[in-house]
């Protein structure tokens, strides 16, 4: 730069100027433009020489500007011994400082530029932590130049960088060189203690120790290059994936071509990092239009072992996912090719599967998996030797899918063993599998489950009974998982039907729950028993209507649960009626402390309970109000007669929640 501005000043009349002794001279060209670098001031100072003895010159650069870097500055030489000829001056003992007066960067070093021949000049700056040097033809263009950089720092280029990347900090120390020769470019340089990071902070690395190595070389139709970038050292953040110092150094191979404004052929693309994953491949990107366009790419070797990739590469997005700490096994690999939007060639086998889930949500032994192009669409085979999910044992299964159209099928019914029971596909459909939002359709039964083992597996109270299910029209749309059949759970001696049940976020986080609820004649004695709440007999119907839960607890619902008055036996122990006056804000039983003494139950006409649920506020409600302005719990009859009646009507339902849990907690310690 520093020549090629020399070079544009019109100084080849100096020879006709005065010879007294020490004349000097002084040049104001004002603004000016060489190419795409810009200035607003540039002032030359020239002590003529006398008797063909060198001459002091100085030059000052105001308001540099190269076009689309942006401003670059103030730059001042000062040579204490040199010419000023009309195409290549020479320079002894030189000075250069350059700064950048709004980031207050300054650069101060040693200038040379000192004729080889009549062709040409040699021009060396030297900075402490670089060395440019550069051989200059006649007319100023470079013909072959060097650099070596020990300790730069890239914050000085940080005027280099695009607006959109949106980096703001951008630190390390640069060593290496480049060396350009003829039409040939090739360099090492690498980045110690690498920092930097993005306005919005959704970019950033620390600690970074990378290395890029290239040779880049014109051609006739463009220009052709090998580079290899690697990462040594040091933790990244893009976007939501963070990445942890690699165990081993990744590295990224590249051989091709650019044609300018037409293509970028990667003839070789070969991405590893050790003992994690190796990836060979070719690449070609139309640039054509102003657009860069994927036009094909091609895998003709992968091999990934699970164990040492997830860590580093997966682990921090399946966490953002809601599936924190996964610890797979496994093999995959295989070849793909790609073309013009389409899939030619898809072969990927993903073998020896294991997956362990802290949370225990899911888990799979000796899986095992491939994925193949068939026709215009994949073929997916999938199969385990066991496995879990929300904590519940699955036994031997596998899947058959197969395209058709637009549309992903199951290719045969599959029955997944669980318990003493069994759950069974009988129908798959994710249409549009091509687009980036999923509407899956699924038909799917449940054979009877024995509750009492599924309760256990799953930590709730026991119970007996089964539980059965039949999903019609199952479907996952917009995130939401929904149901247009209905769960039916034959427990207590009756039923409970669920229906209108909807799922969002299943496994992510704040799950959220609705549903509508129905209780058909559940029998109180073994209702109770399970939930350890104090002994009642009869039979009990109900519904809760509304129900959403978030987070698996509920926000909102209008329950009512009533007797039948047409239960064979009705009757209530003395422990159950506290825990009902407890629950139900009771002043109290109707009868005297004496008498609750002497019986252990009491006969009871009708009893039930009503919530209508907001706002973490329950207005309760019973079978019928009391003469008092309250309301029964439970309406006894015959004697001794008791009454439960009560009068808060709303109640907290957080303490509610808690009352139930010391309520059943103190019944398993006693």
């Amino acid at each position: 730069m520093i020549a090629k501005l020399l070079a544009l000043l019109p100084v080849g009349w100096l020879a006709c100027a005065s010879l007294a002794a020490e004349p000097w001279l002084k040049i104001d060209s004002g603004p000016g433009q060489a190419g795409e670098l810009t200035w607003e001031t540039l002032v030359l100072n020239y002590r003529l020489p006398a008797l063909e003895q060198p001459g002091r010159w100085t030059m000052l650069v105001k308001g540099l500007s190269l076009d689309p870097v942006g401003a670059l500055g103030r730059l001042e030489i000062v040579c204490e011994q040199g010419y000023l000829r009309p195409a290549v001056p020479t320079c002894r003992d030189g000075r250069l400082v350059w700064e950048d007066g709004p980031l207050e960067r300054r650069l101060e070093g040693e200038l040379s530029l000192l004729g080889i021949d009549d062709e040409g000049a040699e021009l060396v700056v030297d900075l402490s932590f670089a060395r440019l040097t550069a051989n200059l033809s006649s007319d100023g263009s470079m013909a072959g130049a060097s650099l070596e950089l020990s300790g730069f720092d890239p914050a000085l280029l940080s005027a280099l960088l695009p607006p959109e990347s949106g980096i703001s900090q951008f630190g390390g120390a640069l060593d290496g060189g480049v060396e350009w020769t003829d039409e040939r470019i090739t360099g090492n340089i690498r980045l110690r203690g690498g920092v930097f990071d993005s306005a919005d902070g959704s970019h950033a690395g620390d600690g970074l120790s990378v290395g890029i190595d290239f040779q880049l070389e014109q051609i006739e139709s463009g220009l052709s290059f090998v580079v290899t970038l690697s990462q040594f050292e040091g933790e990244l953040l893009i976007g939501p994936a963070y990445l942890p110092p690699p165990a081993a150094p990744f590295r990224v191979h590249a051989r091709g071509q650019w044609v300018e404004n037409q293509a970028l052929v990667l003839d070789l693309l070969e991405v590893s990092e050790q003992q994690a994953f190796e990836l060979a491949g070719r690449v070609s990107i139309d640039l054509r239009e102003d657009k860069a366009l994927l036009e094909s790419a091609e895998i003709e070797r992968l091999d990934l072992s699970l164990a040492n990739w997830w860590p580093r590469w997966a682990d921090s997005l399946a966490a953002v996912a809601g599936f924190p700490g996964l610890t797979p096994e496994g093999r995959l690999g295989g070849r793909l090719r790609w073309k013009q939007g389409e899939f030619e060639l898809v072969d990927i086998e993903l073998v020896g599967l294991e997956l362990v889930d802290p949370q225990q949500r899911i888990g799979i032994v000796g899986g095992r998996g491939q994925l193949v192009w068939i026709d215009d669409g994949p073929g997916i085979d999938l199969s385990w030797q066991a496995a879990e999910l929300v904590g519940l044992p699955l036994g031997e299964s596998s899947f058959r899918l197969r395209s058709q159209a637009d549309i992903l099928l199951l290719a045969a019914p599959v029955r997944v063993p669980m318990l003493d029971g069994s759950i069974d596909i009988e129908r798959f459909a994710w249409r549009d599998w091509k687009g980036r939002s999923p509407d899956i359709l699924l038909d799917a039964r449940i054979r009877p489950l024995d509750l009492r083992q599924l309760t256990l597996l799953m930590g709730w109270p026991e119970l007996g009974g089964t539980l059965a299910g039949s999903f019609p029209g199952l479907r996952f749309s917009d995130g939401q998982l929904s149901f247009d059949g209905g769960i039916d759970i034959e427990a207590f001696s009756g039923r409970i039907t669920v229906s209108d049940l909807v799922i969002e976020r299943l496994f992510g986080t704040l799950p959220a729950l609705a549903a509508q609820i129905e209780l058909e004649r559940l029998d109180l004695l073994e209702l109770t028993g399970a939930f350890n709440f104090g002994r009642m007999e009869g039979l009990l119907s109900g519904n809760l209507h509304g129900l959403r839960l978030l987070d698996w607890r509920p926000v909102a619902m209008n329950a009512r649960l009533h007797t039948l008055d047409d239960s064979p036996r009705r009757r209530i122990s003395q422990r159950a009626v506290d825990n009902l006056s407890s629950l139900g804000g009771a002043g109290g039983a109707l009868l005297s402390g004496t008498l609750l003494r002497v019986f252990d139950d009491f006969p009871y006409r009708r009893a039930g309970l009503a919530c209508h649920l907001r706002n973490n506020i329950c207005h309760i409600d019973g079978v019928a109000p009391h003469e008092s302005g309250g309301f029964y719990i439970v309406e006894g009859r015959g004697l001794p007669r008791l009454d439960v009646v009560g009068h808060r009507r709303l109640v907290d339902w957080p303490q509610l929640m808690r009352q139930l849990e010391n309520i059943t907690a103190q019944a398993v310690a006693d």
